[in-house]
């Protein structure tokens, strides 16, 4: 199941033993909370309240922020996972920001989120044979924006929740006329989780 708690801008998947939560910060970033173990009852989980939890295989590197998606541009010093190169200066250029050549500012904004159940991740097998679950599953793609540069991200979760499992993906798109370099761009990591024996 897919929560979104519009009080506290808390999105939380909530999977049979596990849950994963991230959150809108008051800058607009999408932040990392939490990912582990379901709370027994599920109360906390919904309440949108649900606090950071270190663990020892999440696969966030811990940092200033817990950015759920790291970005060449915004204060980081571990390894990001986009970073792009623009053509173009914006105009007007920000108070601060040198007019310097290519551009390789990445600062991701939250826009709007919306819940699915038709999503293919661009990986998806394209073989016409039938899949072990045929089942619509329910995917939050949460759109985030440069402010300043036209470049558009879709991060999107993917739920198959009997077996603990989120597929997760972005989807990138230039919405200017200049194109983009894209330098950097991490596809995958896969970090397996047990669940402790009931």
């Amino acid at each position: 199941m897919i929560h979104f708690n519009s009080d506290t801008r808390t999105f939380n998947l909530i999977l049979h033993s596990s849950v994963y939560a991230m959150q809108v910060d008051s800058k607009g970033r999408l932040v990392h909370l939490a990912w582990g173990p379901r709370p027994e009852g599920g109360n906390e989980v919904l309440s949108g309240k649900i606090r950071p939890t270190l663990s020892d295989h999440a696969s966030f590197e811990f940092q200033t922020r817990r950015d759920e998606l790291l970005t060449f541009g915004d204060t980081t010093t571990h390894e990001v996972t986009l970073k792009a190169n623009f053509a173009t200066l914006p105009d007007p250029l920000p108070d601060g920001d040198a007019p310097h050549l290519p551009i390789r500012d990445v600062r991701l904004r939250y826009v709007s989120h919306e819940i699915v159940t038709d999503a293919q991740p661009g990986l998806a097998p394209a073989h016409g044979l039938p899949t072990a679950n045929g089942e619509a599953r329910e995917t939050l793609r949460i759109k985030l924006a440069d402010p300043v540069q036209p470049l558009t991200v879709t991060l999107c979760y993917r739920l198959t929740p009997a077996q603990d499992i989120i597929e997760r993906w972005l989807e990138l798109e230039n919405t200017g006329d200049t194109p983009i370099e894209i330098e950097q761009l991490f596809l995958a990591r896969c970090t397996c989780s047990t669940a402790p024996p009931s």
